[in-house]
């Protein structure tokens, strides 16, 4: 076992700075909060049956659907909403993401806060230009409005250390804007005023993100972990149906990915892939982790990525897979991610496990059709 390990790490540290960057770029590549004003669905990225969904017009077609997107840590806004829309309130919704962390009621207000770019304010005055949540999300006595004050307030005097250094106004931070934002938000904000989460003294960095498919992944900070949490009122058996983020209206819960943040898509006008191409997948898997080719070549066929990749025609001759049948439903783990997958090819079964799959999908899907998040399914038509 131990030199197959080393024979993958020696494979995958081959490859180039452009595959790399091709990789980050699609399970990354857009804007990780909500905003100010919630997304809508995309055109034809959603699964069969819904609202969003195109027919590709070829079959077998094959989709990877992704649940949320990074960076799944902190609180999910949808499913702070969601939770708020169930009658929970703004604790319990802290508690719910943040775990077992004080809450103090009585943090200084008069700690200035530096802006890169928009100069100084008072904390109280800095979380009123937060532009992270809709202000229409009032359910409950705007129970999610008050949950992410109290975490952009928190997070702020973290990453300030209590003002000490400033603060970027983008969402790499927290999307700031020069005048108040009004409302429903600032009343949320008043409604919280000195509300931080405090560790050993100290503000917590209270991350949050849109989207977490129904499982946010603890982290460390300031001698706190917050909980691994599947986000629903029964654990993992009600996910997913019953996650919150579902209640909450996230347009990002299960969506097939085809285009880039700027809308770029490569010719794709949806996730779907013909019996060949999810084979050609299968194949740039092999040469990833098997071997027999060279890892540097396995990216996108086409115009949008350039370089020099293996023609399908010569990745078959490698990996030796040339259709795909059928894909079983894949498997979760109890940690918020798929664990495999299995699919009937030209070449037998086959099982793949779950992040060696994304990683060959992301290297050689073509144009932007990637999968985010960790905790995946490919669906078939």
């Amino acid at each position: 076992m131990a030199g197959e390990v080393a024979k993958v790490d020696t494979y995958l540290s081959s490859l180039s700075s452009k595959q790399n960057e091709l990789a980050a770029l699609k399970a990354g590549g857009f804007s990780t909060t909500v905003g100010d004003v919630p997304a809508s669905l995309e055109p034809c990225s959603g699964k069969p049956g819904s609202s969003n969904f195109c027919d590709p017009g070829f079959r077998p077609a094959f989709a990877g659907f992704s649940y949320g997107a990074p960076h799944r840590k902190g609180m999910s806004q949808y499913g702070a909403y969601g939770r708020a829309k169930s009658g929970q309130s703004a604790e319990a919704i802290l508690s719910a993401y943040y775990g077992g962390i004080q809450l103090k009621k009585d943090y200084p207000t008069n700690i200035n806060i530096s802006v890169s770019g928009y100069g100084t304010v008072d904390i109280e005055t800095y979380v009123k230009r937060i532009y992270e949540m809709p202000s229409s999300w009032t359910a409950n006595d705007s129970a999610a409005l008050k949950a992410q004050a109290v975490a952009a307030r928190s997070y702020a005097l973290a990453y300030t250390n209590n003002g000490v250094k400033s603060i970027c106004a983008t969402e790499s931070c927290q999307v700031y804007k020069a005048a108040n934002k009004g409302g429903a938000w600032d009343a949320a904000v008043d409604a919280t005023r000195g509300w931080v989460l405090v560790s050993d003294g100290a503000p917590f960095s209270a991350w949050y993100a849109s989207t977490a498919g129904g499982y946010t992944f603890g982290y460390s900070s300031q001698d706190h972990t917050t909980p691994n949490l599947w986000d629903t009122p029964s654990g993992q058996g009600g996910w997913p149906n019953s996650a919150y983020e579902i209640a909450g209206g996230s347009p990002w819960f299960y969506k097939g990915w085809y285009k880039s943040r700027s809308g770029s898509s490569c010719g794709r006008d949806n996730p779907w892939l013909t019996s060949e191409e999810m084979a050609d997948i299968l194949n740039a898997w092999k040469v990833l982790y098997e071997g027999g080719g060279d890892v540097g070549r396995v990216s996108p066929v086409g115009s949008c990525w350039g370089g020099n990749p293996y023609s399908v025609s010569e990745l078959a001759s490698i990996g030796g897979f040339t259709s795909v049948s059928s894909v079983s439903p894949a498997i979760y783990g109890s940690d918020g991610s798929t664990v495999s997958v299995t699919f009937q090819t030209s070449n037998g079964t086959k099982t793949i496990s779950g992040e060696q799959l994304k990683k060959a999908f992301n290297l050689r899907a073509p144009g932007y059709i990637g999968l985010k998040s960790s905790l995946f399914n490919i669906e078939k038509l």
